[in-house]
């Protein structure tokens, strides 16, 4: 198994979190979108609502993590990537 050579700030992959929240909301959306154009909206009404729902929480969830995972990022200092005695994630 490969080992990561270089320490990764513990906010990047929170904001990876938040990232692929936001792309599930933009594929709820997307799937709103063609109920909506497709004139379907009666035929499909609890569909539509729950996809509404979740395209919602997803999309305030993504915000969330990603404005948690950037402060995070921020506020790591710095240090020796090529150090060993380093951990692999700093939060």
């Amino acid at each position: 198994m490969a080992i990561p050579t270089k320490s990764v700030p513990g906010g990047c992959l929170i904001g990876l979190a938040g990232l692929a929240s936001w792309i599930y909301a933009a594929i709820c959306g997307f799937i709103l979108y063609r109920i909506w154009k497709l004139d379907q909206i009666a035929a499909r009404e609890e569909l539509f609502r729950h996809l509404s729902w979740h395209a919602g929480i997803a999309s305030i969830a993504g915000l969330l993590l990603l404005i948690l995972g950037w402060r995070l990022a921020m506020k790591t200092g710095s240090y020796d990537h090529s150090n060993p005695s380093e951990p692999r994630m700093k939060f």
